[in-house]
């Protein structure tokens, strides 16, 4: 069986969800990725993919379509039908029902009689800014054409489905909830120590980590703010963000720290993918403070590491993070409240080791790669027959 996944951007360094599930769903099926020649600024500063097509397994290779234009993250593919015209696959699946991208392979699949899925991601459904705004009253229409005309849809949370099934309600029973999910085994090995002898964090601070990229959605403002609160009854603790950033908010955030007279902000930038592990590893806590979250993979990857998390309970942040017995969930934008379960975690050691034990028996229950790829590949058989 040949599968034709759909997305907008992929990089092959980056070992998040989409990367890691193409290569474990490779171990069944042969598996063709298809996705723009962008680089994301969520993982790479921006600029364009020069290689077009590359083979990353005996049965994984990624093909590059070309790009009209891109608006807010929308992609309009150029030869994208070519592609798949040429692969024939046997099963289609896109990223989101409102790309462009998710509608031309649509059409490609009908016209070929060949099964399409679409993977909603989100946990909401709405238009941020006014170019958004206008982009989705266009399409509106033909994404309801597609919701109804895909044979089925994966959602990637319980959050997720609730709130698409609020706008189709015609999707209901074509929607199977398969989390991301994530391989323990990336983690093993993990150098905490190194972490912080290359950033000069002391063996004896308390670590606070956000692993981020510096963007509005994530609200590291309320993340600087809450550990305002946190150095002062934890006078040696340290709070460390990694990830890229974009200028303005990088500027913001360094004017907030200075405003509010912070001591032991670190801002490292974007790290070596193989080197993020050491991050989680050198970390006390893990904190998420995003506004909106799809998900939060970053919760997983804390919790391969055995380590306990404090998030806003936004999205699907509640379906992975069990309140009062992994980590916390709070309120979104109660930054005292926030501060003070990090400090609660950071004083007691014991309560913190038994949550993020617990987080890595919930990663082996929940959202094991091996266990969620199993159930995608079956579903691509009940569809195909084979």
């Amino acid at each position: 069986m040949k599968l034709g996944y759909v997305c907008q951007y992929f990089t092959q360094e980056y070992g998040g969800p989409v990367t890691s599930l193409m290569h474990e769903l490779s171990k069944d099926v042969d598996v063709v990725n298809y996705s723009s020649v962008g680089r994301h600024m969520q993982y790479h500063a921006g600029g364009v993919h020069s290689d077009l097509e590359v083979r990353l397994g005996d049965r994984l290779t990624l093909r590059r379509y070309g790009v009209w234009f891109g608006v807010a993250g929308l992609v309009y593919p150029r030869n994208l039908t070519g592609l798949l015209s040429a692969d024939r696959p046997d099963v289609v699946q896109s990223e989101e029902y409102y790309q462009p991208a998710s509608h031309v392979s649509f059409r490609y699949a009908r016209r070929n009689n060949v099964p399409f899925i679409f993977n909603h991601r989100g946990s909401e459904v709405r238009a941020r800014s006014l170019r958004e705004r206008v982009y989705f009253s266009i399409a509106n229409p033909l994404s309801r054409s597609l919701v109804r005309g895909s044979d089925a849809i994966v959602c990637i949370s319980e959050a997720g489905r609730r709130v698409l099934c609020g706008v189709y309600p015609e999707a209901e029973p074509k929607v199977h909830v398969i989390p991301n999910s994530i391989d323990p085994s990336r983690y093993s090995g993990a150098d905490g120590r190194s972490f912080r002898g290359g950033h000069g964090i002391p063996e004896s601070s308390p670590l606070l980590l956000c692993v981020a990229r510096l963007h509005r959605q994530k609200r590291i403002d309320l993340l600087v703010r809450a550990f305002a609160e946190v150095k002062r009854q934890s006078p040696d603790s340290v709070l460390c963000v990694v990830g890229p950033w974009f200028e303005a908010e990088k500027r913001r955030m360094d004017s907030l720290v200075s405003r509010l007279k912070v001591d032991d902000v670190l801002f490292t930038g974007p790290i070596p993918n193989e080197r993020v592990k050491d991050a989680y590893a050198a970390a006390d806590v893990v904190a998420l403070t995003s506004e909106y979250e799809p998900f939060g993979y970053c919760l997983l990857e804390a919790m391969c590491l055995s380590k306990p998390v404090v998030a806003f309970g936004v999205g699907a942040v509640p379906e992975i993070v069990e309140d009062g017995r992994s980590g916390f969930t709070v309120h979104f934008g109660d930054a005292e409240a926030f501060a003070g379960k990090v400090v609660g975690l950071f004083g007691d050691r014991q309560m913190s080791r038994r949550f993020g034990l617990r987080g890595r028996r919930l990663v082996d229950e929940k959202f094991l790669l091996s266990d969620n790829a199993e159930r995608l590949v079956r579903l691509y058989g009940g569809l195909t027959g084979r």
